[in-house]
């Protein structure tokens, strides 16, 4: 079944996380692992720290992630 789903897949790209070397902390990684009709992008790193957005009507705390850009991407 996994193999013929895996089959009419455009597109399967495979998560993890894994730890940066010149910290404590862990990215997670995006790479491609299948591409139908197209090429495949390059790996990508994702650095994501949770934000606290607001308190709900219960008096709890909403929050989400964000995904930082990496130094190496800023532009200037």
């Amino acid at each position: 079944m996994l193999c013929a789903l895996r089959a009419v897949l455009d597109a399967e790209f495979n998560v993890r996380r894994e730890k940066v070397s010149h910290t404590d902390d862990k990215a997670f990684i995006l790479t491609c692992t299948k591409m139908k009709d197209a090429e495949e992008p390059d790996k990508s790193a994702y650095d994501l720290r949770p934000i606290e957005l607001y308190y709900d009507q219960d008096n709890e705390l909403i929050s989400s992630l964000v995904s930082l850009i990496p130094p190496e991407l800023h532009k200037n």
